[in-house]
């Protein structure tokens, strides 16, 4: 259970990070503050996966 709750929410998270990824592809920052926020969300989706990709390691280890 826990696993599709975190493969969920990486896939989320994942689907979040394309799609900002993209409008920054395609030019939709309007100046250098949407810019900036955009890379913070990138940044903020990328740390969140990595908090819970490590949680999921956890959690597999400790049913060992």
């Amino acid at each position: 259970m826990n696993e599709k709750i975190l493969s969920h929410l990486l896939a989320e998270f994942q689907e979040e990070i394309d799609g900002n990824t993209n409008a920054l592809r395609q030019g939709a920052a309007k100046d250098f503050a949407e810019y900036k926020h955009l890379c913070g969300v990138i940044q903020g989706l990328s740390l969140a996966q990595s908090i819970v990709k490590a949680l999921a390691d956890k959690l597999e280890n400790f049913d060992e």
